[in-house]
């Protein structure tokens, strides 16, 4: 299973440089067939992490973290289903409003539409 740390990282003005973390834009698919991931947070006292806490999200997601995912390198990954609280109206809107800065800050943007299929060459072809 995936299993990820939640925490804060502060985000600077984008004329100050990129931050080293990567940012994950993706179609959200099918809320049906969702799958679990384990999210540590920390305690708010130090650097302790809690228990993990299971978190379901779109196949579509799922796809898209097991592919970049690296199990020999952590990396720094800045998803919008997983940082924003989807069941907060308030927090979703506030949260909305510092996308643009989100992805300005980023040193890398990835980009993930859906998994290959047996059209994929044939769509990129016709292009």
């Amino acid at each position: 299973p995936i299993q990820c740390q939640l925490f804060k990282y502060p985000l600077q003005e984008p004329d100050q440089g990129a931050y080293l973390y990567k940012a994950l834009s993706y179609m959200w698919g099918s809320k049906e067939d969702n799958q679990p991931i384990y999210i540590q947070e920390p305690d708010g006292k130090g650097n302790t992490f809690l228990t993990p806490h299971c978190l379901y999200i779109t196949q579509n997601l799922y796809a898209a973290l097991l592919h970049i995912q690296n199990h020999f390198l952590d990396h720094v990954l800045w998803v919008d289903a997983i940082y924003i609280n989807q069941e907060d109206n308030k927090e979703k809107e506030q949260q909305v409003q510092s996308m643009a800065k989100i992805y300005a800050s980023t040193n890398h943007i990835i980009v993930w539409l859906r998994e290959v299929s047996s059209n994929t060459d044939k769509v990129f072809e016709a292009l």
